[in-house]
């Protein structure tokens, strides 16, 4: 970031043409100031910036975070201010689901590996393809035990599921 540079950008919805949010910046020594509007309401936020020498030459760029005055790549905009992942409480998406969206994401995972139709691509070997089949196998057998699980359970919790033969397809 050199000082004296400055800029902004802005967005719009593609439909409507109407501009949905905008941000500007300069940058001065050691710091960058940032003005954008939340609800119409301008802010304007300062950010102290830091440069480490790298290895092989160079400098690299690093925003501090404005709340506890460490080094990071990427700032956030939540509640209204900038700051860094932890301070904002973000977490990645993989940290927040559970058993179930694991299996989904990991077949998927394995299934971009495979061809169309999970067929073996051209230069795949033949016990690679077979260990792919079988965590797709794992991963749909994890799912179908915790449905059989989960409806186990609701007809525990209502044993009117169980008498009443029309709910199940069966006249």
């Amino acid at each position: 970031m050199q000082a004296g540079r400055s800029g902004s950008w802005h967005w719009t919805n593609q439909t409507t043409g109407k501009e949905t949010g905008s941000i500007g910046y300069s940058v001065r020594p050691g710091c960058m100031t940032l003005n954008y509007s939340i609800d119409d309401q301008p802010r304007t936020q300062t950010i102290s910036v830091s440069e480490t020498g790298c290895n092989f030459g160079g400098t690299r760029q690093w925003f501090i975070c404005p709340i506890r005055f460490e080094r990071v790549a990427v700032l956030y905009l939540r509640a209204g201010r900038f700051a860094c992942r932890h301070c904002q409480r973000l977490v990645y998406a993989s940290q927040s689901s559970d058993a179930l969206g694991r299996t989904w994401r990991r077949q998927h995972k394995v299934e971009k590996k495979l061809g169309e139709d999970w067929h073996r691509p051209k230069g795949m070997h033949q016990t690679t393809y077979d260990r792919l089949l079988s965590t797709i196998w794992d991963c749909e057998e994890k799912r179908d035990a915790a449905l059989c699980s989960f409806l186990a359970g609701m007809m525990d919790r209502h044993p009117s599921l169980r008498a009443d033969p029309m709910l199940w397809g069966r006249p």
